[in-house]
């Protein structure tokens, strides 16, 4: 089966993430791995949009699209952090969230979201390049066991995310939580991605 790669555009990739983002456990699991893991939410997104296309995704690919972005990564959560620290400044306060600078805030952040994923499907292109599968199914599976290799990848080579401590005596309990959110993620992916 060939898909044609003019079908994975930005676009067609925003409106995949802005469907899925808030659908089920989705959203949770996608923090969770930022957060616990240090992986890319639209890396994590792009991963999904892939497979429900019938493209294969390995680690290796994760890795070169993650090196690819890493300024708008660093931008994008720089930016993060300061409409998070923002917010925190004025807790308690429902208005801080409809202030003018607090949405100012958020725009920006949306728009190096934005730019940050035109950025991964130009990083794509020799992915896009691959053939496609027929069995959807089986591009969801392979997708599983690739993005806990990219949790491990991303542990044991530091790449300035340090994603798994793996000095820490919780080890065990990380990485089973990491591939729990993992499995329910791509279970979000194959169902309300599609």
């Amino acid at each position: 089966m060939s898909v044609n790669s003019a079908f994975v555009t930005s676009d067609a990739f925003w409106q995949y993430s802005l469907r899925v983002y808030g659908a089920g456990q989705t959203k949770d699991c996608l923090l969770y791995l930022q957060d616990e893991a240090n992986l890319n939410v639209n890396i994590l997104l792009f991963s999904g949009f892939l497979a429900s296309k019938g493209y294969m995704l390995y680690a290796t690919d994760i890795s070169h699209i993650f090196k690819a972005i890493k300024p708008l990564d660093e931008r994008t959560k720089r930016l993060r952090a300061k409409r998070i620290r923002f917010a925190l400044a004025c807790s308690g306060q429902s208005k801080c969230k409809l202030s003018a600078y607090y949405k100012a805030l958020m725009a920006t952040e949306i728009m190096s979201e934005k730019e940050q994923q035109e950025a991964i499907v130009k990083a794509a292109s020799d992915i896009l390049k691959r053939p496609v599968l027929t069995n959807i199914s089986y591009a969801f599976e392979n997708l599983k066991s690739e993005l806990v290799k990219s949790a491990y990848f991303f542990a044991n080579n530091n790449l300035d995310c340090p994603g798994l401590d793996l000095s820490s005596d919780k080890k065990l309990e990380k990485s089973t939580l990491i591939r729990q959110k993992i499995s329910v993620l791509v279970q979000q992916f194959s169902t309300v991605g599609r």
